[in-house]
């Protein structure tokens, strides 16, 4: 799953500055290897849905895997849920790097991986529906006139 968030994020970055600076010497050039504007415009949407299908995925698989028996993905010491000791963990790291504190033990997963994660859930969730607002500019406006 990451090696296709890496290469998702890396292809719609690539087709999205091309696309937004299309009229640029640098938007034609970066759109050049997708087929000019149109083909960065379709493959930046294609790789869209992709990554939103990726996404939809994950989360069927946490919910499945939470539901036949691996509660750990919701609680506990592998779980990337998170909890009032994590809280905790950010201030006491803190301190620590103000030399105020002992080093934190950390689970499994640290709060600032946890942070990561959920900072890219939100991302993906901000952007994917942003991004489907944006699909079809003319449907989204006769649903949503404004």
């Amino acid at each position: 799953m990451h090696t296709v968030l890496v290469i998702s994020f890396m292809a719609l970055s690539g087709t999205g500055v091309a696309w937004m600076y299309i009229e640029t010497g640098l938007g034609e050039t970066l759109a050049w290897p997708f087929g000019g504007g149109d083909g960065a415009v379709w493959l930046h949407r294609l790789f869209g849905l992709f990554l939103m299908t990726v996404f939809t995925a994950h989360v069927v698989y946490l919910v499945r895997s939470a539901l036949v028996g691996k509660r750990a993905y919701l609680s506990g010491p592998d779980s990337l849920v998170w909890t009032w000791s994590d809280f905790k963990a950010v201030h006491q790291h803190m301190a620590w790097l103000f030399g105020r504190r002992e080093h934190p033990v950390f689970d499994r997963w640290s709060w600032w991986q946890k942070f990561d994660y959920w900072a890219v859930w939100w991302g993906l969730l901000i952007v994917g529906t942003t991004g489907l607002v944006m699909f079809d500019s003319v449907l989204t406006t006769s649903v949503l006139p404004g």
